[in-house]
């Protein structure tokens, strides 16, 4: 073989391996991100006593390169969808996970570390 030709087993192993990298780097980029989007969205966390607010996670599932941010408690769906409550905390929101996803400057913070991030693994 001259040096000019391809080994295709080599060029395959450095594929997966860049692969790899890639599939690393996205599942850090998403943990980022859903990290951001919470401290972007608890601000916006009706509030009484901090109990909803307190468990706000943000998540991610590597293998599928899934992320989310999610609060648990028996209200917080309640909080969140209903529109018509008012709210004392200032900035408080129904819709406040929502609002945040929806907000094209939180929008463009995501993108930014998840393209840092992978970009910076390939």
């Amino acid at each position: 073989m001259s040096d000019s030709e391809l080994n295709i087993g080599e060029v395959i192993a450095v594929l997966g391996k860049v692969e790899a990298a890639a599939r690393g780097a996205a599942g850090d980029a998403l943990e980022l991100a859903a990290e951001y989007l919470l401290a972007e969205t608890d601000p916006h966390v009706p509030f009484q006593k901090g109990t909803l607010e307190a468990s706000g996670v943000a998540s991610v599932a590597r293998s599928e390169l899934v992320s989310a941010v999610s609060y648990d408690t028996p209200y917080a769906v309640d909080q969140h969808e209903n529109v018509g409550w008012k709210h004392t905390k200032p900035g408080a929101e129904a819709k406040f996970l929502e609002n945040r996803m929806n907000d094209p400057t939180v929008q463009s913070g995501i993108q930014k570390i998840i393209q840092g991030a992978v970009g910076r693994a390939i």
